[in-house]
């Protein structure tokens, strides 16, 4: 009787392993995503915030 428990017990362990893991490589993707998405911006930014600066400096005739 008690190996049932037992085993109805791990079961149970096992799919909340299973759905946590689950859940943590799906965070872990998305955030993947994020980083990579995020880091191609941030490999644009220098120029954007060049063109801004040249942009100002042309209106305020520097």
């Amino acid at each position: 009787m008690e190996a049932i428990q037992y085993a109805v017990s791990v079961g149970s362990w096992v799919r909340s392993a299973l759905k946590w893991g689950r859940r943590a490589f799906w965070f872990f993707t998305a955030g993947l995503g994020a980083a990579l998405t995020i880091g191609e911006n941030l490999q644009k930014l220098p120029g954007m915030i060049s063109g801004t600066l040249s942009a100002l400096q042309g209106l305020f005739g520097g």
